[in-house]
């Protein structure tokens, strides 16, 4: 039997820290084919807005997202209050990702994902997305998994 390292017999030997969990990460987007993932940091960066409207400026190919009223037109529900928010939002509303797709044509394969970080606006209540500057993200491939 090998000899068990002292350091391990007590907890209390130990210097451990406790990890943030609610640290925001990054504030940006995944476009892939079920639609948009609107990660933690962008709903956090954004104030926890309950509801959004989706734009869309196809000269510069930018995408948005700026916070409304749920009364105004085309409002998009989007967030709960601060803390009940604990997942990203995940918007399935195909013709949204089919207007991003078909603006990026020229340079998005329809079957990959791409990652967006967005630059948020405070006096417009707005998060946009310069779709130029996507990332291609590897395919998830649970063979890949270790």
């Amino acid at each position: 039997m090998k000899a068990v390292n002292t350091m391990f017999k007590e907890f209390n030997h130990f210097s451990f820290n406790v990890i943030d969990v609610t640290l925001k990460g990054e504030s940006d987007i995944l476009i892939n084919t079920k639609g948009i993932t609107i990660s933690r940091g962008v709903i956090e960066e954004m104030g926890y807005p309950s509801h959004v409207r989706m734009m869309i400026d196809n000269e510069n190919k930018v995408f948005a997202i700026q916070a409304c009223k749920q009364t105004d037109e085309n409002a998009y529900r989007f967030s709960k209050p601060k803390g009940e928010q604990k997942k990203p939002v995940y918007c399935h509303i195909i013709a949204i990702r089919n207007i991003i797709h078909d603006l990026m044509a020229d340079s998005w394969s329809e079957k990959d994902s791409y990652r967006v970080k967005g630059i948020y606006y405070k006096d417009a209540k707005a998060m946009i997305f310069n779709l130029k500057a996507a990332t291609r993200q590897e395919p998830y491939s649970a063979s890949k998994k270790a």
